[in-house]
């Protein structure tokens, strides 16, 4: 899915965010933990608002240009 995906830009209304995945193992919680992996997560909407194409990576952390250039970028 993903080879046939990636010659289509995203495109419409799309929103960036980010997260912290939880790991497997019990740690601390909040953004400091060690144990969470932090995504990127990229959402395309139709105009009536309905998710059409969804786009997660990892980062090694939250930056500037993780996040800058939109889903391209990531």
């Amino acid at each position: 899915m993903a080879e046939q995906d990636a010659p289509q830009p995203f495109a419409g209304n799309t929103q960036l965010d980010d997260a912290y995945l939880r790991g497997e193992r019990p740690s601390v919680g909040g953004r400091g933990s060690t144990n969470k992996v932090p995504i990127v997560t990229a959402v395309a909407a139709n105009e009536a608002g309905k998710p059409m194409r969804v786009h997660l990576t990892a980062v090694d952390r939250f930056t500037r240009k993780a996040t800058a250039n939109g889903p391209d970028a990531i």
